[in-house]
């Protein structure tokens, strides 16, 4: 089984490979990606949509196989609207990654789960939870917000002025440099590729 995730960093569109992503037996995409106009770089097949608890509404689930939904532990225990109002909106196709499966990845990250400030990012979560299902999977767009203090956040040119500014300041709640070590572990490890990468 061939799993790729594409994440919604601006590299996304440095080359295209739609065609190959489009091959891929699973195609992961998250929250509120686009294909459309972009189909020559990432392609148009997702098989799974990767989503936090505020994609709400969120996408049209008839080719979509699966809903992986990442809400954010203290939400879960707080039994909060958002996390009801998702697991009801796509319970025919929901997959929801728990606060037991999350745990692994806040601790390797040195988090924790329920009294932090800060905490792993949608992609980040859905890549380890994929490992552990599929052995090993390709990433493709993952930048981890390397531009976004000026540039675009996202291959679709969007530039969200409340995320660019905690970018700015610092105050990033996703620990990004430890983001990247976690994805660069994975790779060396062999249970995550790069696609495009040159070796």
């Amino acid at each position: 089984m061939r799993v790729i995730v594409v994440g919604n960093g601006p590299s996304a569109l440095t080359q295209e490979l739609g065609s190959d992503i489009d091959d891929y037996d699973v195609v992961v995409r998250f929250n509120n990606y686009k294909t459309a106009g972009f189909e020559k770089w990432i392609g148009s097949k997702t098989t799974i949509w990767a989503a936090s608890d505020n994609m709400l509404p969120g996408k049209d689930m008839s080719e979509i196989d699966e809903a992986l939904f990442v809400p954010m532990p203290r939400l879960v225990r707080e039994d909060h609207r958002n996390v009801q109002r998702f697991r009801v909106a796509y319970q025919k196709k929901l997959t929801e990654i728990t606060p037991d499966e999350q745990k692994k990845i806040y601790d390797w990250y040195g988090l924790d789960m329920y009294n932090s400030d800060s905490w792993p990012t949608t992609g980040a979560i859905v890549v380890r939870y994929l490992i552990e299902r599929y052995g090993r999977v390709v990433v493709y767009g993952f930048d981890f917000f390397v531009d976004g203090a000026k540039g675009d956040i996202h291959y679709w040119g969007d530039k969200p002025k409340g995320l660019q500014s905690l970018i700015q300041s610092g105050r990033m709640p996703h620990p990004l440099d430890t983001e990247e070590r976690f994805f660069r572990v994975l790779e060396s490890a062999r249970l995550l590729t790069v696609l495009g990468k040159t070796p």
